[in-house]
C-alpha cells in the first residue's frame, strides 16, 4: 500500500477530542517545526499566545528545552528528574492544587535561583530571597536557561500569558544537539502524566507508562527528505 502524502508545514496544529483525563475538554497540540526568524521570536511569541487566548485556550502547557551545556553537574546526575525543570505563570500557581502536584506528587522541580515561579517575571535577572539558606541558589542557576534573556520566545511567551490571565505552565528538558525524538517523547508523557495524575489517575504517575504516541508526520525526515548514503560513512 502506497503511503499517503501529507503537508509538512513550519507549525502543524492537531485537536485531539477528549484525551483521557480531560474527558469534557480537546487538547491542542502545537508543534513548531521550523526555528523562528531572526529578531523576531519576541513578536512570534506575544502573536501565538494571543491567538491562543483568542480561540478560547484556557491553559497551557509550554514544552520547551535549554541546552544541557548549562546545566550544573549537580542538576544532571539524577537520571530523570535532573533533566527536567518548570516554570510557571503566577495564574497558574493559584489555581488549586497544581504546586503540590507538581513538585510534591510527580517531583518536579522549579528552575533553581529564580524564585517560586521558575522564572522572574521582571526584567532584573536577580534571585528572590529563599528560605532555605544552606544552598545558594543563585550559584544552581542554568548558565544557558532562555528564559532569563529579556526578549527570548520563552519569556515573552510567559510575560504575554501572564498579561492575559491565562495559566501556563513550562517544562523545559536539558538536551543535546541532534535528534531529539526522545526528548519530546519523554516531555509528551510528562505532559501526559499531569493530565492523568491531575485527573485522579495513578497511571500517571510512571513516566513512559503510558499509551502509543502518534508522531507528526514530518518527524519520518528530521534530516531531510532522503536517507542518507551509508557509504560516505
Amino acid at each position: 500500500a502506497s503511503e499517503v502524502a501529507s503537508l509538512t508545514l513550519a507549525v502543524e496544529i492537531y485537536r485531539i477530542e477528549h484525551p483521557p483525563g480531560l474527558v469534557e475538554q480537546n487538547l491542542i497540540v502545537v508543534q513548531q517545526r521550523a526555528p523562528t526568524c531572526r529578531g523576531q521570536a519576541a513578536r512570534w511569541a506575544s502573536e501565538l499566545v494571543e491567538w491562543l487566548g483568542s480561540v478560547g485556550v484556557k491553559r497551557i502547557v509550554l514544552l520547551s528545552s535549554a541546552s544541557k551545556m548549562g546545566g550544573r553537574d549537580s542538576q544532571l546526575k539524577d537520571e530523570f528528574a535532573g533533566h527536567f525543570r518548570v516554570m510557571m505563570t503566577e495564574h497558574m500557581e493559584r489555581e488549586p492544587g497544581v504546586r503540590s502536584l507538581l513538585l510534591d506528587t510527580l517531583l518536579w522541580r522549579v528552575v533553581e535561583g529564580t524564585g517560586r515561579l521558575g522564572w522572574v517575571p521582571s526584567e532584573t535577572t536577580g534571585s528572590e530571597e529563599t528560605t532555605d539558606a544552606s544552598e545558594n541558589f543563585e550559584s544552581m542557576r542554568p548558565a544557558f536557561l532562555p528564559a532569563m534573556r529579556p526578549g527570548s520566545f520563552i519569556r515573552v511567551f510567559l510575560q504575554t500569558a501572564t498579561l492575559l490571565s491565562i495559566p501556563t505552565l513550562g517544562l523545559v528538558r536539558f538536551v543535546h544537539e541532534g535528534d531529539n525524538a526522545a526528548d519530546a517523547l519523554e516531555l509528551a508523557s510528562c505532559l501526559e502524566s499531569w493530565i492523568r495524575v491531575s485527573s485522579g489517575s495513578d497511571a500517571g504517575t510512571t513516566i513512559g507508562a503510558t499509551a502509543n504516541h502518534s508522531f507528526p508526520p514530518s518527524w519520518r525526515h528530521l534530516f531531510g527528505d532522503t536517507e542518507a548514503n551509508e557509504t560516505l560513512y
